[in-house]
């Protein structure tokens, strides 16, 4: 069955800026709007296991309402891309364990990124089994594998002119390109590598897809106080408190390098989005606080 209506949201980021727990809250909040969601992780063994304290598989994990949870790896999704087609087990089996085709399928990786992405725009394009979801957000690979994952069917597509291969490969390709069946969303922080590094991102993807991406910057400190009052502060604590003034000393320090990192991601994108830094809250809590602040009308999803 055709999901013509479906979209998918690719999350991605420089590693280490909690763009799994992001897609986990976009996620959730979509499916609070009623949307039936799919969350995906793009990885050999699931986060979200432990961040959502779910058992999570290849097939889809029911977490909350409207919600359901999956992990795809890049064999398992070319296994389900071969057994689609040839439609019997045992020869699939035979070409996985046949040390040739092991062989070429290490030396040819992006054959793992065009199923995986295969699979991703199955519904969309009406290939295979039905894929029943509103919505698909993929927690996608950090910055470097993500270029490579969404470069991948351009690649195929141009390496392989005619054939079944070919021609979904360019399907796929086209399905990227266009923001009403995909949207794309970079997760950073307010720190000056994440920031350069969600630069060049947001530059390659505007190069290389046409698209403008929704820039989320995590983990942002509201801190109360400007600079100056910092500083105010700190004057009173002179002489009697050197703990106080250390503290407000290092506020000031962070404040200034947070505010210049915004200034600094405005100059990409001026209308990202800010999450706040988060004391103690971990796992569904922290997922559940971040979906509450997501701004849903500015991801065209």
């Amino acid at each position: 069955m055709s999901q013509k209506n479906q979209k998918i949201l690719f999350v991605t980021g420089k590693g280490g800026v909690g763009k799994s727990t992001v897609a986990a809250a976009i996620a959730l909040r979509a499916s609070g709007q009623g949307k039936k969601v799919l969350l995906v992780e793009l990885a050999e063994q699931s986060y979200f296991r432990h961040l959502l304290n779910v058992e999570v598989q290849y097939q889809p994990t029911p977490w909350r309402e409207n919600l359901w949870v999956s992990c795809w790896e890049g064999d398992a999704s070319l296994r389900e891309y071969l057994k689609f087609y040839v439609r019997i087990e045992a020869i699939v089996d035979l070409f996985f364990n046949n040390v040739v085709m092991k062989t070429f399928i290490q030396a040819a990786p992006a054959l793992r990124e065009i199923s995986i992405l295969g699979k991703a725009t199955s519904g969309i394009r009406n290939v295979g089994p039905s894929f029943d979801f509103d919505l698909i957000v993929i927690d996608s690979y950090a910055t470097g594998h993500f270029k490579a994952l969404l470069r991948a069917p351009k690649g195929l597509a141009e390496a392989v002119k005619l054939g079944p291969m070919g021609d979904q490969s360019r399907q796929i390709d086209e399905l990227l390109r266009n923001p009403k069946y995909c949207s794309y969303a970079i997760v950073t922080l307010p720190e000056e590598l994440p920031v350069s590094e969600c630069g060049e991102l947001y530059h390659d993807l505007s190069e290389d897809l046409g698209i403008s991406p929704k820039i989320f910057c995590n983990k942002v400190w509201d801190i109360p106080l400007s600079p100056a009052e910092l500083s105010a502060l700190g004057e009173k604590f002179l002489g009697r408190d050197p703990g106080g003034i250390e503290l407000t000393n290092y506020l000031q320090v962070v404040e200034e390098r947070q505010d210049q990192s915004l200034k600094n991601l405005a100059a990409i994108d001026g209308g990202y989005k800010t999450l706040p830094l988060s004391f103690g809250e971990t796992g569904e809590s922290l997922v559940e606080r971040l979906a509450e602040r997501i701004d849903w009308n500015g991801l065209d999803v």
